[in-house]
C-alpha cells in the first residue's frame, strides 16, 4: 500500500488522470503522505471494517481524518505543485542592459524574433508600423468603437520605445486607415481562441472539432498540440510567452463557414448575434418609467424604442420585449419537479431590450460640472534650481541629440551642439556678468575694493 501511494504521489505532478485516484484513495494518501515527509505524522488509528448495501463486512481498510489533517494535506500539495511549477534559475539569454545599448538591442531582436543582421532596417520599420497601429486601434477601440474586427498584432513582443522614432510619418492616425471587416458569428470566434482540448466544453460542433483534431485537417496547424513557453525573464510557467501561430482569417473562414450546414438547429441559433437586455431594479425611477413606456408601445404593436435620460449619462434606447417590462410575473421553471419552486408574482425587476446609441468621433473636452483638481506644484517649486538638477533640461537634450541627431542631416547634430554650447555660454556670460555688478555695487557702498575672479567664489582679501 505504501508503495502505492508512493507512485500515486508521483503521478500526481506528471498527468491530470491521477487526481481522480486521489481523490477515492484521500484517506491513506493523507495517512501516508504525513509519515513519508516525517513531519507530524499522526499514530494510525485503529481499521474499521466497512459494509456493502447489503449490509455484509467488506475487506476494506478505512482511516479517520480530521479537518486540519484534510487542510495540511492540501497546503503540502499545493506547495509541492508550485515548486514545480517554478523555475528557480530562468535562462536569460538577451541581458538587458549589459554591455553597450546597441548591442543587448540586437540581442533582444534576435532572441525574440529570430530575424539577421541584414534584415534588422526592415524589420524595425515593420514592427514600428504594426506597434503604432496597435497603439491607435486601442484608443480608437476605447472612444468610438472597435475600428477593425481583421486587424491584429502580428508578434509576440514589443519593440523598445527608443525604436519608436519617426512616427509621425505614420497615417495610422488618419481617419478611416482601418478596414472594418466583418465580426466572427460565436462558433467562428470559439475556434479562433480555444484549444482542441476545450472544444467539446463549450459545445463546439463535432466536424469543427474534427478540424482541430484530425492530423489531415487543411487547418490542424492552428491548433498545436505541442508549443513552445518563453518564461522571458519569470519564475513560474503561467507567467511564459504562450508562442502560438497566428491565425489566418480568410483560411479559418473558407473551412468552418460550410460546415454550418450540418449544425442542428439549436447549434445554428447559438452561432448568431442575440439581443441585448437590460435588467435593473424597481427602485430605479428614471428606467422604470423609460422601460414602461417601451413595453407600452411593444405591447401595443406601436413598436417605438424610447431613448434613456442622458442626464444620469444613461445613453441608448430601450425596446420592449414578450418579457420583458416592468413587475412582471415569473412562471416557475421547476415548479412541478420535486424540490419545486413558486412562480414569482409582481417581481421588483425591470427589463427591456438595450439598443447602444450609434457611434460619433470622439471630442477632447472637459464634461460639464466637472470640478478641476487642485495643483499641488506651486510656482516656486517649479522654479527652483534644485529640482533640475537630475535628469532634465540641457541633460536630457543632450541626451536626445546624441541619438537622434543623425535623423535631422549629416552636419546636423554637430551644429546643434555648437548651437547649444553657445546660448549656454551666452547665458553663464550674462549671470556671471550680473553677479559682478551685484557684488562691485555691495562692496562700493561699504568702501571695500571689488574682488577679482569667479562670481561667488568666496575667497580672502586684505583689509
Amino acid at each position: 500500500m505504501k508503495k502505492m501511494i508512493k507512485n500515486v504521489l508521483k503521478n500526481v505532478f506528471r498527468r491530470k488522470k491521477s487526481t481522480k485516484v486521489v481523490s477515492k484513495r484521500i484517506p491513506q494518501l493523507i495517512f501516508f503522505f504525513l509519515k513519508i515527509s516525517k513531519v507530524g505524522a499522526p499514530a494510525p488509528r485503529p481499521a474499521k471494517r466497512a459494509k456493502d448495501e447489503a449490509g455484509k463486512s467488506k475487506d476494506v481498510e478505512t482511516i479517520d481524518i480530521t479537518a486540519d489533517e484534510v487542510r495540511e494535506f492540501n497546503e503540502r500539495l499545493k506547495e509541492r505543485i508550485r515548486a514545480k511549477n517554478e523555475i528557480k534559475e530562468p535562462m536569460d539569454t538577451v541581458k538587458l542592459g549589459e554591455g553597450v545599448p546597441t548591442h543587448w538591442k540586437q540581442r533582444y531582436y534576435f532572441e525574440k524574433f529570430r530575424i539577421k543582421q541584414t534584415d534588422m532596417v526592415d524589420f524595425l520599420q515593420r514592427i514600428k508600423k504594426a506597434y503604432i497601429e496597435g497603439v491607435c486601434w486601442v484608443m480608437l477601440y476605447y472612444y468610438q468603437g472597435c475600428p477593425s474586427w481583421t486587424w491584429f498584432y502580428p508578434y509576440h513582443y514589443a519593440p523598445f520605445a527608443s525604436d519608436l522614432v519617426g512616427c509621425s510619418m505614420l497615417k495610422c492616425g488618419n481617419k478611416g486607415y482601418f478596414t472594418k471587416g466583418e465580426p466572427f458569428v460565436p462558433f467562428e470566434q470559439l475556434m479562433s481562441v480555444l484549444p482542441p482540448a476545450s472544444a467539446v466544453p463549450a459545445g463546439i460542433p463535432e466536424k469543427m472539432i474534427q478540424l482541430m483534431k484530425d492530423p489531415l485537417s487543411p487547418i490542424v496547424d492552428f491548433f498545436p498540440v505541442d508549443f513552445a513557453l518563453d518564461l522571458n525573464g519569470k519564475r513560474f510557467t503561467w507567467q511564459a510567452v504562450i508562442l502560438l501561430p497566428f491565425l489566418e482569417e480568410d483560411r479559418l473562414l473558407k473551412h468552418v463557414q460550410p460546415l454550418m450546414a450540418f449544425a442542428t438547429d439549436e447549434q445554428k441559433q447559438r452561432s448568431t448575434f442575440g439581443r441585448c437586455y437590460l435588467f435593473s431594479h424597481f427602485d430605479d425611477e428614471e428606467l422604470r418609467k423609460t422601460v414602461d413606456e417601451a413595453q407600452r408601445n411593444y405591447e401595443t404593436d406601436e413598436g417605438g424604442k424610447v431613448a434613456l435620460s442622458e442626464k444620469d449619462f444613461q445613453f441608448g434606447e430601450i425596446e420592449g420585449f414578450e418579457l420583458g417590462g416592468v413587475s412582471r410575473n415569473i412562471p416557475s421553471p421547476i415548479e412541478q419537479s420535486e424540490v419545486g419552486m413558486l412562480a414569482i408574482e409582481k417581481s421588483m425587476g425591470v427589463s427591456g431590450v438595450y439598443l447602444a446609441p450609434k457611434l460619433t468621433e470622439h471630442i477632447c473636452d472637459i464634461l460639464q460640472g466637472a470640478v478641476p483638481i487642485k495643483q499641488q506644484v506651486e510656482p516656486h517649486e517649479l522654479a527652483d534650481a534644485k529640482t533640475r538638477k537630475g535628469f532634465g533640461g540641457d541633460q536630457a537634450r543632450k541626451l536626445v541629440y546624441t541619438h537622434l541627431g543623425h535623423l535631422f542631416g549629416k552636419d546636423s547634430q554637430r551644429d546643434r551642439y555648437r548651437a547649444f554650447n553657445q546660448k549656454k555660454r551666452a547665458r553663464d556670460d550674462r549671470a556671471n556678468e550680473k553677479r559682478r555688478q551685484q557684488i562691485a555695487a555691495e562692496q562700493g557702498g561699504m568702501g571695500m575694493p571689488p574682488r577679482s575672479g569667479v562670481p561667488g567664489l568666496k575667497r580672502g582679501h586684505g583689509m
